[in-house]
């Protein structure tokens, strides 16, 4: 008798990668499986593709966008009882078309920094790198609040803009005010930024840094919450300093 073949049978090949095609299919699974996206990071996480994809949708939305940031800049020079420069409103759409990009992934390095403190702290080991991955594949998140401002805006129409505030759209906390509360802008900063997108945000980051840094459940959602806490409060400080109301 022939003894069985006990040979293993060859594993399958994993599918072919195409890098921006592959990123962008998986930054969009993140949004709703995102443990299963960030076990397929764990060996080699990716950045700066990513980065990239995000960048161009949220330059597409800005595009979109853009009879509402042409008219706001014109609105926020008349507001100081000057007339509108020529071209005040091309370069104000130029403006955020370039900054996207870099303040994007100065946000994931300095929300990666502050993840990676924190576990370290906690006497755990962590790679930078993959903490920029989880950062700026939660970011996708930001894409689809910019999408539905676009669509607020649109649903307004430019005959509604009286001043730059009503180009403001707002998911946050600050929505269960009464219309007349008055606040510090520091203070409703930090309420405007309490959204369902940010928590949802949150929830990916967590999964992402238990998934691909090999974390507890316990130091990931630390480090994911210290990260946005310091997110939000810089984002508040930015809006006091601008003096948003």
């Amino acid at each position: 008798m022939t003894a069985p073949d006990t040979t293993p049978a060859p594993a399958p090949e994993a599918p072919a990668r195409i890098p921006f095609v592959t990123d962008l299919l998986n930054l969009l699974k993140v949004l709703f499986s995102p443990g299963e996206v960030f076990a397929e990071q764990r060996e080699k996480p990716t950045v700066w593709i990513p980065w990239l994809v995000v960048s161009i949708l949220m330059v597409g939305a800005t595009f979109f966008n853009a009879p509402f940031i042409r008219f706001g800049a014109r609105l926020a020079v008349e507001a100081r009882g000057q007339p509108a420069p020529p071209g005040i409103e091309n370069i104000a759409v130029f403006s955020q078309v370039v900054a996207i990009p870099i303040v994007m992934l100065v946000a994931i390095a300095i929300s990666a920094g502050i993840m990676y403190l924190v576990l370290l702290a906690a006497g755990g080991e962590a790679r930078y790198k993959g903490l920029m991955c989880v950062s700026t594949f939660s970011a996708i998140v930001g894409v689809i609040m910019m999408l539905l401002t676009v669509v607020v805006l649109r649903l307004r129409g430019l005959e509604e803009v009286r001043s730059v505030s009503d180009l403001q759209v707002s998911f946050g906390l600050d929505l269960l005010m009464s219309q007349d509360a008055t606040l510090p802008a520091f203070l409703m900063g930090l309420l405007r930024g309490v959204t369902p997108f940010s928590i949802w945000s949150l929830v990916i980051t967590a999964i992402g840094v238990q998934k691909v840094e090999r974390q507890s459940s316990g130091a990931a959602w630390s480090a994911a919450v210290v990260s946005a806490l310091v997110m939000l409060v810089v984002g508040a400080l930015f809006a006091g300093l601008g003096g948003a109301r």
